[in-house]
């Protein structure tokens, strides 16, 4: 805090050569450490705590760096640095929803712009382990609804109607995905990135260097990645080409345009993926590993995409059976 000694005293400008230096020798001193397993195994290099432990020293040294210098602060509070303002909000929000740790994007925000509203931004939780972090008027403030529109909108991209006029339905809504994917917004887009990356690592399809190169990029276009991606990690994310990415995208649309066909017809997978060959969805590759990139990742898609709906629909059905079932209680009541 502001007038603390020692070592819960903040970072001022004056001192901050010095606290860097420390905090540097505090980072290699984390990164010397060793573990050594009790089942007698080899000594592991890293275990998940250490990476925080790095994460955490290298972004107070950035972010202390670039507050005093750049943007010329007197001092850092480096206890402001916390997540507690994150799980109170986390704990406001299921607290408005019941006891729901995993709510969807709509019932999330709309807890969120309820207790915005009302100004209920305070955690009620008797046992929770965090302190009141004070920050009521800034989710006021930012998640207020204003008269320009919701707090989070999407505008797809406008979708020319001429080119999709003689074709059959199923074209039609092909063409229609394909158009709001063009016109997505940066989420969906990150989105599609993150899911690519992960399917060409499943496949296992990256050892061929030339192959590497055609589906791989080098640096992520996206922000979701990148935040997501440590220099010091031990294992890193895969990011997409952007010609892979097209690719991504393309089967994607495929997917939504299908499965309302598909679904009802056996070996789901397996028609999709002959599908998708038909379609003749391109992915860059080496002459001598052309068919197994193709084989490799448009099945893991699948399955991919497959457990998804499958998970999501489940879902639905179950909300759909409880309110029958709430609603036959109802009946009775009356």
């Amino acid at each position: 805090h502001l007038y603390g000694k020692g070592f819960q005293q903040p970072i001022h400008r004056d001192t901050l050569s010095a606290q860097i230096d420390r905090l540097t020798e505090a980072e290699d001193f984390v990164r010397s450490w060793r573990f050594l397993p009790l089942n007698g195994r080899a000594v592991k290099p890293t275990m998940p705590f250490k990476e925080g432990w790095l994460l955490s020293l290298s972004a107070t040294k950035q972010l202390c760096t670039t507050l005093i210098r750049d943007h010329h602060f007197d001092y850092v509070c480096t206890r402001r640095f916390t997540q507690d303002h994150v799980e109170n909000l986390f704990c406001i929000i299921r607290g408005h929803n019941g006891f729901n740790d995993r709510p969807e994007l709509s019932s999330f925000v709309g807890a969120l712009r309820s207790v915005a509203a009302s100004g209920l931004a305070q955690p009620d939780s008797t046992s929770r382990n965090c302190e009141d972090d004070n920050c009521e008027a800034a989710i006021i403030a930012a998640c207020a609804p204003t008269g320009a529109g919701d707090c989070v909108t999407t505008k797809a991209g406008p979708q020319n109607s001429s080119s999709v006029v003689c074709q059959a339905p199923q074209q039609q809504l092909l063409q229609k995905k394909l158009d709001s994917w063009q016109g997505a917004s940066n989420v969906s887009l990150e989105a599609a990135e993150y899911v690519g990356g992960y399917v060409l690592k499943r496949s296992r399809v990256l050892h061929c260097q030339v192959c590497n190169s055609l589906l791989t990029a080098s640096e992520s276009a996206g922000v979701h990645i990148q935040h997501k991606t440590y220099s010091h990690a031990f294992r890193g994310l895969t990011a997409p080409s952007p010609v892979a990415l097209v690719a991504f995208m393309k089967m994607e649309a495929e997917f939504a345009a299908l499965t309302s066909s598909f679904i009802i017809q056996p070996r789901v997978a397996a028609r999709f993926v002959n599908h998708l060959r038909e379609q003749l969805v391109a992915l860059p590759a080496c002459e001598l590993h052309h068919t197994r990139v193709h084989n490799q990742v448009f099945k893991n898609f699948a399955h991919l995409r497959l457990h998804h709906w499958c998970r999501r629909e489940m879902k639905n059905l179950r909300a759909v059976a409880q309110k029958k079932k709430t609603m036959g209680k109802i009946r009775k009541l009356h």
